[in-house]
């Protein structure tokens, strides 16, 4: 992995990140910096095992990526909240 895909994905992590919390009514358990990671990690899975569609940079499908990382932000947020009501 190339520092500038490294780059990428970090970036439409943060996008989605930012985007995500502005649609979720809740707060994420570890705030913007789980968002963060979450949404890098998802848009890692996204653009690996989805079909490339859309457009690419550095190898890297944009649309399965924010699909991805904004999947994985939901479900953590979602799992976070569940923790919380739990407890």
């Amino acid at each position: 992995m190339s520092l500038v895909t490294l780059v990428l994905y970090l970036a439409i992590g943060v996008i989605c990140a930012h985007l995500t919390s502005k649609v979720v009514s809740h707060s994420l358990p570890g705030g913007f910096t789980t968002s963060v990671i979450s949404g890098v990690i998802g848009a890692f899975l996204g653009s690996t095992y989805v079909n490339s569609f859309g457009p690419a940079f550095e190898g890297i499908s944009v649309l399965p990526a924010m699909a991805g990382s904004a999947a994985i932000i939901v479900a953590v947020s979602y799992v976070g909240r569940m923790v919380h009501k739990g407890a």
